[in-house]
């Protein structure tokens, strides 16, 4: 006779009673940001004029957050940041922000299917398009993007593939936080290891890679794991635009798909992964900026649990009564009852005595409405005492608050079954090794044809047919590569889906082309209308653009016999310069002020935009006048001995 039964337990623990950011359903939070500047002497002449900057980081609204009772100190002009600045401003001055939030844990709902590839992107958002510093590319990544994504037409299905491909062949590490900088995308994928940021560039790469804008998203998130002394700390993650759906969240570092959960505060948005928080400027004479880093503290004040999330789990085991050894398939129904996509990630508690033969979770995209079945394969051990009769229990968690359990008897004469016997219910897909990748071209005008250049993995060949829609052309193939022209009829970023057949297979690839139209520059200043000989005044031009981005700038300004140049690499958005000029430079009457703008754009053009403002230096006495016209005189002088070497 058989002696009592005994329960195995799991290993995984249950959770625990307290609630967390983690797995409530919303978060009241107070949050309170400090920042500490000090222009430090530098020299004889010390002072500061005045100083300001523009803070980056604070609470934004969105979806998935409320934000009230926003207070900064200095008062800020509000736009893409906090601008804020102090005249006559002490050697230590500080910003102070405080906000009260409210986030809450729930899928951003995207209800109807989004064609793939996406067909009509708006101009206004090529910078999320665009390779950046950190969010790069390769062939690597390329080659892996149009793998996950061959045979879609969901766009939804293709983020969510690139998701989890991330977050599972990335591995998440925090080696890189000594190393002077962060890991760019290529890199990310050529280690296959990262920290936040890192594993989100790469992920915003792959979708750029695919024609769907992506975004780096800087915020703050709360955390339980071991590798972090402090709960709260910084964080990033991405959002990606779907037509009609706008900026969705995903996170792949916490395995967060189409939702976040309540314990991000998201602060910052930018088309590359290096975010600046704050920055300063300052006007005056010897003297240097220092700063520290944010002190960022966020206090929840409010857990409440979460509401029903519209999504069911049941499990069975089509074998419950198995022998020491047998193989058990755990197969997990989930069911989406909502009328949008929901991705969750299921958890398979682990018992003792048991081996996993499969992953222990799974991440799984549900469309509206849709129910999945997912198998998980584990082993029983075969060294149980015979005098027994067990029962294990399984329990299957889900991200969003559900589970389900199952149980399996096991005595020492039940039935072994193999890991075979259960055919392909436990086994995945096999992606064909037939692919075609191609890169995104080098940026032209529209109107141009876009030459790529593409490379043919897997299969051996002289000539392919390449078909785009019902038309279908036969290329060469030279050393596994061949050269697809794309023609352009419209400035902006579109992606089209190819097929390609050769010997008797097939291969769908995706194309992405960008097209700009000329740069328009325009240069708004500002200058005063009259100043006088003591007067040291500002010269400030604000420049914004159209068409294709202007790049290795260098601006010069001339005002009467000075000058000064400042350069920089790109101009992504708005730019305003502020050029300190003292009116002893400047001639008796009216000067005209020349500012030039020489720069490239993406084609490679180069070219030079000048415009002109107007000052006026009045208030001359005689002895005034007796100086310019020593001034004039050797300045004039020395023109023409340089112009005469």
């Amino acid at each position: 006779m058989m002696r009592a039964a005994i329960l195995i337990l799991l290993l995984l623990a249950s959770p625990a009673l307290a609630l967390t950011p983690l797995d409530a359903g919303s978060m009241d939070a107070d949050v309170r940001i400090e920042n500490t500047v000090t222009f430090a002497p530098d020299g004889p002449r010390y002072r500061v004029e005045s100083a300001g900057g523009v803070l980056l980081w604070y609470p934004r609204g969105s979806y998935l957050q409320e934000v009230d009772d926003l207070a900064v100190d200095p008062d800020p002009v509000i736009g893409d940041g906090l601008r804020f600045s102090w005249t006559d401003p002490d050697e230590t001055e500080r910003v102070r922000v405080t906000a009260r939030v409210r986030t809450r844990n729930a899928v951003v709902p995207v209800r109807d299917r989004i064609p793939f590839p996406i067909s009509d992107v708006p101009p206004e958002l090529d910078a999320y398009l665009a390779y950046w510093e950190f969010t790069d590319t390769s062939a690597t990544i390329q080659r892996q993007a149009q793998e996950l994504a061959a045979g879609k037409t969901d766009a939804y299905e293709v983020v969510y593939a690139l998701a989890d491909w991330t977050t599972r062949n990335v591995n998440y590490s925090l080696d890189s936080l000594r190393a002077p900088a962060i890991q760019r995308a290529s890199q990310v994928m050529a280690t296959r290891q990262g920290k936040c940021d890192e594993l989100t560039a790469l992920f915003i790469s792959m979708n750029r890679a695919l024609g769907i804008p992506a975004r780096f998203v800087a915020g703050y998130s709360y955390t339980d794991s071991d590798m972090f002394a402090e709960a709260w700390g910084g964080h990033g993650w991405a959002e990606v635009w779907l037509p009609g759906a706008g900026w969705v969240p995903f996170d792949v570092t916490y395995g967060e798909y189409g939702y976040l959960d309540a314990g991000h505060i998201p602060m910052a948005t930018s088309p590359d992964a290096k975010e600046t928080s704050v920055t300063y400027e300052a006007y005056g004479a010897d003297f240097r900026v220092l700063t520290r880093p944010l002190d960022i503290t966020v206090t929840p004040t409010r857990l409440s649990p979460r509401g029903d999330p519209g999504v069911r789990i049941s499990l069975d085991a089509p074998r419950s009564r198995v022998g020491f050894g047998s193989a058990v398939l755990i197969l997990a129904t989930i069911t989406n009852e909502r009328d949008y996509y929901v991705s969750t990630r299921l958890d398979l508690a682990r018992t003792s005595d048991t081996d996993l033969l499969s992953d222990t979770y799974a991440n799984v995209l549900l469309h509206p409405n849709e129910a999945v079945t997912l198998p998980f394969l584990v082993r029983i051990d075969d060294d149980l005492d015979p005098g027994y009769r067990y029962e294990f229990p399984f329990v299957l968690r889900g991200r969003l608050g559900v589970e389900a359990t199952v149980t399996v008897d096991v005595t020492a004469d039940g039935r072994v079954y193999s890991a075979d016997e259960f055919g392909d219910a436990a086994a995945g897909e096999l992606m064909s090794d037939f692919s075609i990748t191609c890169d995104r071209g080098a940026v032209r005008y529209a109107g141009e044809v876009v030459r790529h250049g593409c490379a043919v993995t897997g299969m051996d060949v002289d000539t392919i047919t390449v078909c785009l829609g019902g038309e279908c052309e036969r290329v060469v193939v030279t050393d596994g590569a061949f050269a697809l022209d794309v023609p352009t009829s419209r400035a902006g970023t579109t992606t089209a889906s190819y097929t390609a057949r050769a010997g008797g297979r097939s291969a769908d690839f995706y194309v992405t082309t960008r097209a700009v139209a000329p740069t328009v520059l325009r240069v708004v200043t500002d200058v005063p209308a009259v100043v006088t000989p003591d007067d040291v005044f500002t010269f400030g031009a604000n420049m914004t653009y159209s068409g294709a981005m202007p790049l290795n700038i260098t601006a010069k300004v001339l005002a009467g016999r000075a000058s000064a140049v400042e350069s920089f690499a790109r101009m992504d958005g708005p730019v305003l310069l502020r050029f300190d000029v003292s009116a002893s430079v400047l001639r008796p009457g009216v000067n005209e002020i020349a500012f030039t703008v020489d720069f490239v754009d993406e084609i490679g053009t180069e070219r030079s935009e000048t415009v002109a403002a107007v000052v006026e230096l009045a208030g001359l006495g005689w002895d005034d006048r007796v100086v310019y016209w020593f001034a004039e005189l050797a300045y004039d002088t020395g023109r023409l001995f340089s112009w005469g070497a």
